[in-house]
């Protein structure tokens, strides 16, 4: 299908279609997205994968006011560092972070084995 039929049967102009394409736009509005999946009839996953497509393609990010402060520092960090890294760099990022959904809560406490270290080096003193 054409830019141009996409365009007049969605309602919107095939500069618009193209920029999205392009990447020189951000995510549509959600209107943009109900026409889009009704114009195509889109199945049940392929509209999941177009909400997951428009949600990844947004440039800003939020961070809220009451965040850790090593939240504020890591995306700072990140915004420094992304124009160079390289697709393994990304890919192992991408693991990382996955893989912290997996880790125990950090606790305020020492670890046991810690704890008793410090106790075994306060009686040797």
């Amino acid at each position: 299908m054409k830019q141009s039929e996409l365009a007049g049967l969605i309602g919107c102009d095939q500069s618009y279609i193209s920029a999205l394409e392009n990447g020189h736009k951000g995510p549509p509005p959600s209107i943009f997205i109900e026409r889009l999946v009704s114009t195509l009839r889109l199945s049940q996953a392929e509209q999941a994968q177009l909400h997951w497509a428009f949600k990844a393609s947004g440039r800003k990010l939020e961070i809220a006011a009451d965040a850790p402060q090593d939240l504020f520092i890591l995306v700072d960090t990140l915004r420094d560092k992304l124009p160079r890294l390289g697709p393994a760099a990304v890919q192992a990022l991408l693991i990382a972070l996955n893989k912290s959904d997996q880790l125990p809560e950090k606790s305020d406490r020492p670890a046991r084995r810690l704890r008793r270290r410090q106790s075994e080096e306060a009686t040797m003193q």
